[in-house]
């Protein structure tokens, strides 16, 4: 049995992982609709950084948001990276520094989200026979760095030469 009060290594996370998706007894419940809830609590994602905007703008908001996830019983939440690039931090007037920066501070943001439900659970008794959530980053693929629905049509509009 997998302790509910230590940190893991990454190979005990990646074992307690694979143990845990394995299990036909139980669902594994991933987080979903982080951009919906975020405009619940009435964030603006409008531009080309959809909730990686927050990163720099309100990261309060994303570890809030992760929180109610794993209160509402996600096993697992993803950061708040998908649409995020250095690139396209650059292109919304950050420098690549601060653009790679705030990519980092997404993984910190889930993690530390993880953490504080997994207290809460904890102190209040709701923790219960659940294993320890965990923390994911959301990569997007190149298409969803364009920010113009290219990860759903493979049309880049990328010269021959600039693949190879």
């Amino acid at each position: 049995g997998w302790s509910r009060t230590k940190s893991y290594t990454m190979s005990e996370n990646f074992s307690r992982f694979q143990q845990a998706i394995s299990d036909t007894t139980n669902p594994f419940i991933l987080d979903g609709g982080l951009a919906t809830q975020m405009e619940a609590y009435g964030a603006d994602l409008s531009g080309h950084l959809w909730s990686a905007r927050l990163l720099h703008d309100d990261p309060l908001l994303i570890r809030r948001t992760h929180v109610a996830f794993y209160m509402a019983g996600s096993d697992i939440a993803l950061s708040a990276s998908y649409q995020g690039t250095v690139a396209g931090f650059v292109q919304a007037g950050h420098d690549a520094e601060e653009g790679a920066r705030l990519l980092q501070s997404s993984v910190r943001l889930i993690r530390e989200a993880r953490d504080e439900a997994w207290n809460r659970m904890q102190e209040d008794g709701t923790s219960g026979r659940r294993m320890r959530p965990f923390a994911g980053a959301s990569l997007g693929c190149y298409g969803a760095s364009l920010a113009n629905g290219a990860e759903y049509t493979g049309v880049y509009d990328i010269e021959r030469s600039l693949m190879s």
